[in-house]
């Protein structure tokens, strides 16, 4: 917080100093009106989002919220810790329904209705169609990279299989379909025999087992990137002079998240669920 480090003591208190009920750290800036929009939806209680810069800042918190008492709430990316099964069960951390925020954010249903906003009611059940099935093949192509990279992540082999953008696996930026051969090429050129098959086996197996849609485990950013070229491509196909940029995706997406949230049961109830055990003591 601007650097200084405060006693949980002082902490605890910070909330006065804003006039709100309580403080909610988060990992960023992209962070906040993300869990803005969550919190608001379920709660009418007042609150002032502090982003931490990261992570592992984040994380900090979360050790004094076990072992000193601090009392705030947290928000943070789940990663891989539900294939890990390293989440911290406590009702003052709040994770995210998948990965990251970005797989709420870019959702199947989330994308039908930017389509429908950007091309400003043009896009036609044909576009919307079209949409569902590019959606399931591209994260279905994607599953030995998720398998893999989580593997990578939770065996400390250090590979980052998949990173932050799709773009060395699809056809081209222009056209965000994944080739097989590309991901094939692509594992023969890093030391993928590092990964212990034996965490590869685990994590196909915990996958299933946890029974979540593929796209909840796949690297935020990565689904990100593959969002955009999408649309983009839809734009383009439709005619529509939009440049879809990184931040008009982002503004686009959260208000589509906010209006289908409700409709998409699992998750309202998951962030419902969240929120309310959250604020139980404010």
């Amino acid at each position: 917080m601007n650097g200084f480090n405060y006693s949980v003591e002082a902490e605890n208190v910070t909330n006065l100093f804003y006039d709100k009920d309580c403080i909610l750290y988060v990992e960023g800036d992209d962070d906040i009106p993300f869990w803005n929009s969550v919190f608001n939806l379920y709660s009418s209680i007042t609150f002032e989002i502090i982003s931490l810069n990261g992570s592992e800042e984040v994380d900090e918190k979360i050790k004094l919220i076990l072992n000193d008492g601090l009392d705030v709430l947290v928000a943070r990316d789940k990663d891989y810790k539900d294939i890990e099964g390293s989440l911290v069960c406590n009702d003052k951390i709040v994770y995210t329904y998948g990965y990251s925020i970005e797989n709420s954010l870019y959702s199947k249903m989330v994308l039908k209705d930017v389509l429908f906003k950007l091309s400003k009611g043009g896009s036609r059940r044909s576009e919307e169609m079209d949409s569902d099935r590019w959606y399931e093949d591209f994260v279905s192509s994607a599953r030995q990279l998720v398998t893999f990279d989580a593997s990578s992540h939770l065996s400390g082999a250090g590979i980052r299989v998949m990173g932050d953008n799709c773009s060395q696996f699809i056809i081209s930026k222009k056209i965000p379909i994944i080739v097989d051969e590309k991901v094939i090429n692509y594992f023969s050129n890093i030391n993928v025999q590092d990964i212990d098959p034996q965490y590869i086996e685990s994590v196909s197996d915990k996958i299933k087992e946890l029974g979540y849609p593929l796209y909840r485990h796949m690297r935020g950013h990565f689904l990100k990137t593959a969002i955009q070229a999408y649309v983009t491509y839809v734009m383009k196909k439709l005619g529509v002079r939009t440049s879809v940029s990184y931040d008009l995706l982002y503004i686009a997406a959260l208000g589509s998240f906010e209006k289908v949230l409700p409709m998409l049961q699992d998750e309202n109830e998951y962030y419902r669920k969240c929120v309310n055990n959250a604020l139980k003591g404010f």
